[in-house]
């Protein structure tokens, strides 16, 4: 248990001077569940959904949709589901079909971030200079006469 006079200077120094939760329990010597309980961090969690969204009506269209043909793209549902009354935007229905269950592109393939790309695997062309520290880099361009 911590006193209230901690706790202050905890929502101090988060919320004013904007520390981090493992800077200030690292500087006040406190584990940071502690600190997130000083913090009373849990308000801070996303409340659910207080309205409907515009898309909600056609979930069941685009699900069916996307089981049956998984690589359509979201702004081809967008020209499928606007005759049919959708009055939201594109980006709307993108977030959506992201984050559906049978959303191609997750399934497509695994993410190449980390794998070296053909160029970064080349081998240099051209002059290489001498391993030894007295090597003298050769010029790229002709000498001047």
């Amino acid at each position: 248990m911590i006193s209230d006079e901690q706790v202050a200077r905890i929502r101090h120094l988060f919320h004013a001077e904007h520390w981090k939760i493992g800077t200030l329990a690292a500087e006040l010597g406190l584990h940071p569940d502690t600190v997130r309980a000083a913090l009373n961090t849990d308000r801070f969690r996303s409340h659910p959904r207080l309205r409907d969204r515009l898309t909600d009506p056609y979930l069941n269209f685009l699900r069916e949709t996307l089981q049956q043909y998984p690589r359509l793209r979201a702004t081809r549902l967008f020209q499928m589901i606007r005759p049919r009354g959708y009055t939201g935007s594109v980006s709307q229905l993108r977030r959506v079909v992201a984050s559906s269950p049978n959303c191609a592109r997750r399934a497509a393939k695994p993410s190449s971030a980390f794998t070296p790309s053909p160029a970064s695997r080349r081998k240099p062309i051209g002059p290489t200079l001498a391993k030894s520290p007295s090597a003298v880099p050769v010029a790229a361009c002709p000498p001047s006469s």
